[in-house]
């Protein structure tokens, strides 16, 4: 995988960012479906849809980047039976279709309707095959260093990671531009939960990238993690400032004492945090085996 790494880096990482938005704030809606008013529950899903649909058509047009031909492209999708490859690019169409459909069927004006509900269920199940697919295409047998469960672990934690912040970023966010007050109890202690699950998701990532830096699995990889310990460093900077913006909300309750602009500078810093430091860990995934000589 010798070249320009980055298209592939934005391609996997933007997209999972979407399975993960979509699963996780659909969740977080149907939840909220009695709690919510039309305003907030328009704002919310409206916004995700059109994230999880720009994230997704932007991965698939850098993924273009990769390609020696990008006119090409469409033979990528010519060996569904032999080849990871070409499932995961016709799964990648047919969940944007599917968050196309979701998208469309709420700013319709129909609030969980039958169509909207069975198109989000699709989608999802769809988005999660698609990130166990695209685990498939890397895990080689010809790089050792991809061919392992920890790949399996990476994809995933990503689905699981950004998904859900951004979900709280954006619902947090939409509380203090309604400034709803009577619902902003029973959406902020949901909030609170998700947040702590998060916060104890990052605490894990943490204590993984702390044992990878004392990990040396062989002599090449011992190196290349060496070459590498700048980038994980500044991954871990990254990973605890984002926690720490994160848990600001556990604290203070945006939608009662802060504007707007406060709740989106700061959640918004934080998931930037967190965002750039998955960005630096998938390109560390991708030029593993290369600084390793394997």
């Amino acid at each position: 995988m010798k070249g320009n790494q980055w298209p592939l880096v934005l391609f996997t990482v933007l997209t999972q960012w979407g399975v993960g938005l979509l699963l996780i704030s659909g969740v977080i809606r149907f939840i909220l479906a009695d709690q919510l008013n039309d305003t907030q529950a328009d704002l919310f899903a409206g916004t995700v849809a059109l994230l999880v649909i720009c994230l997704t058509l932007i991965g698939m047009m850098t993924s273009l980047l990769h390609l020696g031909s990008p006119r090409n492209a469409y033979r990528a999708v010519l060996n569904l039976g032999s080849s990871w490859l070409s499932a995961e690019i016709l799964l990648v169409l047919i969940f944007l279709l599917a968050a196309i459909g979701y998208g469309v069927s709420l700013w319709s004006g129909s609030h969980l309707t039958r169509f909207s509900t069975i198109v989000f269920w699709i989608g999802s199940g769809l988005g999660l095959f698609l990130v166990f697919v695209m685990t498939n295409v890397y895990r080689l047998k010809t790089v050792p260093t991809w061919n392992s469960p920890t790949t399996v672990f990476s994809f995933f934690k990503t689905v699981f990671l950004l998904g859900p912040l951004a979900a709280i970023a954006i619902l947090q966010v939409v509380q203090c531009v309604t400034l709803d007050n009577q619902l902003s109890n029973q959406t902020s202690s949901l909030t609170t939960i998700f947040s702590w699950v998060i916060l104890s998701a990052l605490l894990l990532l943490v204590l993984d990238m702390m044992t990878t830096l004392q990990k040396g699995v062989s002599k090449k990889l011992s190196r290349a993690i060496a070459e590498t310990r700048k980038s994980l460093y500044l991954r871990l900077f990254l990973i605890l400032a984002g926690l720490s913006l994160f848990s600001i909300p556990l604290f203070l309750d945006f939608s009662a004492s802060a504007s707007p602009a406060t709740a989106s500078l700061v959640l918004g810093t934080a998931f930037l945090f967190i965002l750039i430091s998955e960005l630096i860990d998938r390109k560390l995934f991708y030029a593993s085996f290369e600084r390793a000589g394997l």
